[in-house]
C-alpha cells in the first residue's frame, strides 16, 4: 500500500519487498546526541521543632527527608538486530568447522591437531544475487528509520522517622515511566472496516438468522431469496460457499475478524477475490508477505509505575534484627511482554491505547517481612550461661531463629481467544460468570 497507507485498500504507491544487503557501517537506527540523562536529588535533615505536634514528627533530629528525579536511557541489547535481521530470508553460514558437521573439509577424527601448520578450512559458498525477492510464506523484518532510544523517568519522595535508637520508620513514594520503548509489531492487521467487509459480515449474519427460523439448524449465511436476505458478494466470492458449519460458528460469535482472516491468509481465496476485481491489498497492507507478516520495531510502548512504600527496619539490638515492608503500587502498560521479548502486537494499529491495562509484573499489594532472632542460650545470655564443660558450652550457644515471609495478590492475566475486528485476541466474553467467579477458579490453594 505505500508509507502512511495502512488501512486504504485500493491504494498501491509502494513496492514489491525485496532484501539487500546492509551496508558496512550501517545502522539500524540512527544516532543522537541529544538524548539528556540527569540525576538530581536533595535530602534534608529535619531540624528539632517546640511545637507540640511537629516536635514529634520532627523528633531529636532524625527524621530526614529525600527525595531525588533522573533519566535513563534503555540501551537494548545486540540480540534484537540479531535475531531480526537474521531471521529475514537470505544466506546463513556456520562459523563451526567440526568432524560431525563438515566431515569433508576436516577430515577423520584423529587427523587434524593443533600444531598443524594449516588447519581445515571451509570455503565460501557463493553469494546471491540481490535483490533477493521475498518467497511465499516469508515475512519481513526491519526498523523503523525514525527509531530512537527510549528512556524511563525515576522519582521518588520519602520521610524518614527515627521512631527508637534501634528502629526506623520510612514512608516513600516512588515512581517512574518508559517512554519510546521498542515494541515489535505487524504491519499487516487485517482489515475490516474500509473494505466494506464488516457490513456485509452483519448482512451474512442477518442471513443465518432468517435461514434459522425455518430451520433451526441451518448453516447457510447466504442469500436463499428469503424475505430479508441479502447478497454478499465478498464472502462468497472468496469462499466459493455460504453454507459452512465453521463460518456460521464465527457468524455466532461475532467474529468478525476471525472470518476475514481465514480469507485473508489463504491464496485460493485471495485469487479468487483478485480475478473478482478485489485489490491485492483488500485485507492487509503487504499481502506479499504471506502469513510470515511484515514486522517493524518501532517505538511504540509505553508503561508507568506507582507505589506507596512503607518500610520498618530495626538494626541488630538485644538480639533481635527485623525488616518488613508493604508496598501498594500499580503497573500499566500498553504492551504486554518484557522489552527483552519485544514482539508485542497492539490490539489494534488504530490505536496503541485500546491495550493499555495492568503490566504482566502488576502486584497491587506486597508484604514483606525477614528477621533474625538470636536464641538468648549459652554464653553470656540468659539461659543456660553456666556451664562449664566446653562441649556442653559450645553445644547451647551461637543458636539463632532466621525468616523471610511474603505475601502478594496476583499478577494480571491476560485473556486471549476472540478475534472480533481484528485476526489478534480481543479477550472474552463472560457467560453467567463474573471476572471474581474466574479469579476463585484460577487462585493459587
Amino acid at each position: 500500500s505505500g508509507v502512511g497507507n495502512l488501512f486504504r485498500p485500493g491504494t498501491m504507491t509502494g513496492a514489491v519487498p525485496q532484501f539487500m544487503p546492509a551496508d558496512r557501517g550501517q545502522h539500524f537506527y540512527g544516532i543522537s546526541w541529544r538524548n539528556i540523562a540527569p540525576s538530581l536529588g536533595f535530602a534534608w535533615v529535619v531540624p528539632k521543632m517546640d511545637l507540640p505536634v511537629l516536635s514529634w514528627l520532627a523528633g531529636e533530629g532524625g527524621t530526614v527527608i529525600r527525595s531525588g528525579y533522573s533519566i535513563a536511557t534503555i540501551r537494548e541489547g545486540m540480540n534484537i538486530p540479531i535475531s531480526l535481521w537474521g531471521s529475514n530470508q537470505g544466506r546463513t553460514v556456520s562459523m563451526s568447522v567440526a568432524p560431525g558437521t563438515f566431515p569433508v573439509e576436516f577430515g577423520a577424527p584423529g587427523s587434524v591437531w593443533f600444531r598443524d601448520p594449516t588447519l581445515p578450512a571451509r570455503a565460501e559458498p557463493d553469494r546471491p544475487q540481490y535483490p533477493l525477492a521475498v518467497l511465499p510464506g516469508n515475512g519481513v523484518n526491519d526498523f523503523d528509520p525514525r527509531l530512537k532510544m527510549g528512556y524511563a523517568q525515576s522519582w521518588t519522595f520519602s520521610v524518614q522517622r527515627e521512631l527508637t535508637k534501634s528502629t526506623v520508620l520510612d514512608v516513600r513514594y516512588v515512581g517512574n515511566r518508559g517512554t519510546r520503548l521498542w515494541r515489535q509489531i505487524n504491519l499487516n492487521e487485517v482489515n475490516i472496516f474500509e473494505n466494506g467487509f464488516l457490513e456485509e459480515f452483519r448482512i451474512a449474519q442477518e442471513n443465518l438468522r432468517i435461514a434459522r427460523l425455518s430451520n433451526p439448524a441451518s448453516v447457510n449465511f447466504g442469500n436463499q431469496g428469503l424475505p430479508g436476505q441479502r447478497p454478499i458478494p465478498i464472502i462468497q466470492t472468496a469462499l466459493v460457499l455460504t453454507s459452512d458449519t465453521n463460518y456460521a460458528l464465527n457468524l455466532e460469535r461475532g467474529q468478525a475478524g476471525s472470518l476475514a482472516s481465514s480469507i485473508a491468509t489463504n491464496t485460493t481465496r485471495m485469487d479468487n477475490l483478485v480475478r473478482a476485481g478485489y485489490p491485492p491489498n483488500f485485507f492487509r497492507v503487504n499481502p506479499t508477505t504471506g502469513s510470515g507478516g511484515a514486522w517493524l520495531v518501532i517505538n511504540g510502548a509505553d508503561s508507568s509505575y506507582h507505589a506507596l512504600q512503607v518500610e520498618v527496619r530495626r538494626r541488630m539490638s538485644r538480639g533481635l534484627l527485623v525488616q518488613g515492608s508493604y508496598a501498594w503500587s500499580k503497573s500499566l502498560s500498553n504492551m504486554q511482554a518484557s522489552s527483552s521479548v519485544l514482539e508485542s502486537q497492539p490490539t489494534t494499529l488504530r490505536n496503541y491505547a485500546l491495550g493499555k491495562g495492568p503490566s504482566p509484573w502488576d502486584l497491587r499489594h506486597g508484604l514483606k517481612l525477614n528477621f533474625i532472632y538470636e536464641l538468648p542460650f549459652g554464653g553470656s545470655r540468659t539461659w543456660l550461661s553456666g556451664f562449664q564443660n566446653p562441649v556442653l558450652k559450645k553445644l547451647v550457644e551461637g543458636w539463632e531463629i532466621a525468616g523471610v515471609s511474603r505475601l502478594q495478590s496476583g499478577s494480571s492475566e491476560l485473556l486471549t481467544g476472540r478475534a472480533t475486528f481484528n485476526q489478534n485476541d480481543n479477550g472474552v466474553v463472560f457467560q453467567n460468570l463474573t471476572a471474581k467467579d474466574y479469579q476463585n477458579m484460577v487462585k493459587l490453594r
